[in-house]
């Protein structure tokens, strides 16, 4: 029971659409989604990618790898942030 529910003298019913929790919820599934597009996009995006700026498969790879280990260890050393 929250701090505020309590206050008022209602109970908080977990399974009511209205539960803050389950916006929590939502934003963070919807967050989950959107940031994974660009992992499971990268091979369909590939090719237009070195058609339109004129880049090698190699060099569109590249910069897919370092952002890619970028988030990897930024995510691992920033506690925190």
């Amino acid at each position: 029971m929250s701090v505020d529910s309590a206050r008022a003298g209602h109970e908080v019913d977990e399974n009511s659409l209205r539960y803050e929790g389950w916006r929590v919820a939502a934003a963070s599934g919807a967050g989950v989604f959107v940031s994974s597009l660009f992992i499971y996009t990268f091979a369909v995006l590939l090719k237009p990618l070195t058609e339109e700026f004129s880049w090698s498969r190699e060099s569109v790879s590249r910069a897919y790898g370092i952002a890619a280990i970028t988030v990897a260890v930024r995510s691992f050393t920033c506690r925190r942030c």
